[in-house]
């Protein structure tokens, strides 16, 4: 069976999704001693953290994307349970920090799961679990 075009798409803008995080791993890491000198702020481990979690969010998006793609019924559920509160996180950042900065982190997962769900999509999970 041929994988549905929205689902090769999600897997898609997921592998996206893990590159761009793996990317701020790294330019995080490399510059954590600049960000921390122009941020007034000189304990550096806090930039490794945040290095750190963007490579573990890279990684998860990596297994979801490679989960998904085989067609992966528990792997579609938990993403979008996850999407959903990485969304919520999203939106309550942006209200209480009142800047509009978090439009990718809200765009993207909600996108990817619209494209899960569609009745195309589904019929792909569904075929795999029978």
């Amino acid at each position: 069976m041929n994988r549905p075009t929205p689902v090769t798409i999600s897997i898609v803008l997921l592998w996206i999704g893990a590159a761009l995080s793996l990317l701020l791993s790294i330019l995080v890491f490399v510059a954590r001693e600049t960000l921390a000198a122009e941020l007034g702020n000189t304990d550096k481990s806090l930039f490794l953290f945040v290095a750190i979690v963007f490579l573990v969010i890279a990684a998860i998006d990596a297994i979801f994307a490679l989960r998904i793609g085989r067609g992966g019924t528990t792997a579609r559920m938990i993403y979008t349970i996850l999407a959903l509160l990485s969304i919520l996180g999203a939106i309550w950042s942006a209200v209480t920090t009142h800047q509009a900065t978090h439009a990718l982190t809200i765009l993207l997962p909600l996108i990817i799961v619209g494209l899960l769900w569609l009745p195309e999509s589904s019929k792909q999970f569904f075929a795999k679990a029978s």
